[in-house]
C-alpha cells in the first residue's frame, strides 16, 4: 500500500485497527476493533434507552383534588392501613398520588410553564424540576393566601358569568342542587385520593374534547421516564408494562361491592414461579422467588468471594437493591460487574451558560427479567358472592307462580288446530288441481 494511502486507510477502512467505543464522549472506556464497534453497541453502558410510556390517573372528587394540595403543603404524615396496602394496585396507586402531591409543592406558576398543548390541564408527571440563577431548584411551599393555586379550569369557571355582560346584569339562573360523588370506601381508608384503575388515553390534548374534563375532572398524566441499557429495554417493557400495568386488572381481582367496602381479592393471571409484588425503593414491579432463605451470617467475606458469580443470576433490578446494602457490596458489585451497570452523565446548570457535563456516574437499571405467567379462573370469586357480607340479598317467594293460565293454554291449542286444519285444506286443494284429468270419463 502507498504510504500517502496508510492514514486515510487506518482512521477510515480498516477493520482491525483498535478504536475507542462510538459512545466514548459518554462515558464507555472500552477500546475494541472497527468490526466489533457493531456488536459491542448492543450492549454498551453508555448506550441508554428512555422509556416514553404514559397512563394516566383520574382524580376522585373535587374535595379530594383541594385535599391533595393542602396535605402536600404539609408535613402531615398520611396513614394506611398496611394488610390492605399491600396490593398492587394499591401500591401503584400511592405511588403514583405521592408524585401528584410533590408536584403541589411547586408554585403555580412554575407548574404552569411546564404544560404543553398536549397535557394543558396539569404538567406531565413526575415534574421537572425549575432553576433560578441560583442553579438550585425551586421548590417553594406558597401559602394559601399568597397563591392563588387554583387550576385553570376552576378560574374559567369563576368569571363566566361575566362572559358578554359587561355590566355584570344578568339574569338569574335556577339553582341546581348538586350531590357529592360517592367515594370508594376502600380507597378512603387507604387515604387514597385518585383512582386506583390505570387509564390508558391516547395522545390527543387532554382538555375539553375529554368528557372527564368537561365535567370538571381532573386527569393526571405520568410518564416512565426510566433509563435502562439498550439490551434490558426489551424485558422491561414486557415485565413493567405488559405483565403488570396492562395486567393489573388481571393480577388484582376485586369484589364488585368493593365500592361499598369489600376487600376480598383474588387473581386470575399468575406467574407460574414465584410472586410479583411492588417495590417502594425502586417504585417498581419486581419478581420474588419462593425459595427458602437461609439465616444470615455475619461473615460477609464468604460472599464477597462467591458475590460475582451470584450476580450473573441475577437482575438489574436486584443487583441495584444490593448495591445498596452496604458500601462494601456496592464497591465490590461495581468492581466486578461492569458489564451489566450503565454510565449516565451528570449534568450541572451554570449560570450565563447553560447545561453543561459535570462527569459521568455508574449505576444499575430497574430492569427485571421478564417471568411466564398463566392464567386461570377465580373461582374463589364466585364462591366469595354467595357469602359476601356488602351484597344484596332477595327473597323470593317459594309459592309456584302459573306463567300461562289454564284458559291460555286451551285457547292456544284450539288456535293452532284451526292454522293447521286450515293449512291441511288447503293444501289438498292445490293437489287437486295439480292432478291429470281422467280421461274414460264421459266428458272425453
Amino acid at each position: 500500500m502507498h504510504t500517502c494511502k496508510l492514514e486515510d486507510h487506518l482512521s477510515n477502512i480498516c477493520s482491525k485497527i483498535v478504536l475507542p467505543c462510538i459512545n466514548s464522549i459518554y462515558g464507555c472506556n472500552r477500546r475494541l476493533r472497527r468490526y466489533n464497534l457493531g456488536l459491542h453497541l448492543k450492549k454498551c453502558p453508555a448506550s441508554l434507552v428512555v422509556c416514553s410510556r404514559e397512563w394516566n390517573r383520574q382524580v376522585l372528587s373535587t374535595e379530594s383534588k383541594s385535599e391533595m394540595k393542602k396535605l402536600s403543603k404539609s408535613y402531615v404524615a398520611l396513614q394506611e392501613l398496611k394488610g390492605e396496602m399491600e396490593k398492587l394496585d394499591l401500591q401503584f396507586a400511592r405511588s403514583d398520588q405521592n408524585l401528584v402531591m410533590d408536584s403541589y409543592k411547586y408554585s403555580r406558576v412554575h407548574r404552569n410553564s411546564q404544560r404543553t398543548e398536549i397535557h394543558p390541564a396539569h404538567p406531565l408527571l413526575p415534574l421537572r424540576k425549575v432553576f433560578k440563577k441560583s442553579a438550585s431548584p425551586v421548590f417553594v411551599i406558597p401559602d394559601d393566601d399568597a397563591v392563588d393555586d387554583s387550576s385553570d379550569e376552576e378560574n374559567r369557571a369563576k368569571h363566566l358569568h361575566t362572559l358578554g355582560n359587561p355590566d355584570s346584569n344578568f339574569k338569574k339562573f335556577k339553582m341546581v342542587k348538586r350531590y357529592p360523588k360517592k367515594v370508594n370506601e376502600v380507597l378512603k381508608q387507604c387515604n387514597l385520593m385518585i383512582d386506583s384503575e390505570v387509564e390508558c388515553i391516547p395522545e390527543i390534548p387532554k382538555g375539553e374534547n375529554i368528557r372527564k374534563i368537561a365535567n370538571g375532572g381532573t386527569i393526571y398524566t405520568r410518564r416512565c421516564l426510566r433509563v435502562f441499557r439498550r439490551d434490558e429495554y426489551a424485558d422491561h417493557q414486557r415485565s413493567q408494562h405488559e405483565n403488570t400495568l396492562n395486567s393489573l386488572s388481571e393480577l388484582v381481582v376485586r369484589c364488585p361491592n368493593w365500592s361499598r367496602g369489600c376487600t376480598f381479592t383474588c387473581s386470575r393471571l399468575k406467574p407460574k414461579k414465584g410472586k410479583i409484588r411492588f417495590s417502594n425503593y425502586l417504585d417498581a414491579f419486581v419478581s420474588t422467588s419462593d425459595t427458602v432463605l437461609h439465616p444470615t451470617t455475619p461473615a460477609l467475606h464468604h460472599l464477597m468471594n462467591a458475590l460475582p458469580t451470584i450476580v450473573q443470576y441475577l437482575p438489574s433490578s436486584s443487583i441495584r437493591s444490593l448495591s445498596q446494602t452496604c458500601r462494601s457490596f456496592r464497591a465490590n458489585i461495581l468492581e466486578n460487574c461492569e458489564n451489566r451497570g450503565m454510565i449516565e452523565v451528570i449534568w450541572k446548570k451554570l449560570d450565563g451558560v447553560g447545561w453543561v457535563e459535570a462527569g459521568t456516574k455508574c449505576s444499575f437499571s430497574i430492569a427485571d427479567h421478564a417471568i411466564e405467567m398463566e392464567w386461570k379462573p377465580a373461582n374463589e370469586l364466585c364462591e366469595h358472592l354467595s357469602e359476601c357480607p356488602y351484597r344484596d340479598t332477595y327473597t323470593f317467594r317459594k309459592e309456584r307462580v302459573n306463567v300461562l293460565i289454564r284458559e291460555h293454554f286451551e285457547t292456544t291449542e284450539n288456535v293452532l288446530q284451526k292454522y293447521f286444519r286450515e293449512s291441511y285444506e288447503l293444501i289438498a286443494d292445490d293437489l287437486n288441481a295439480l292432478r291429470p284429468p281422467d280421461l274414460s270419463s264421459e266428458e272425453y
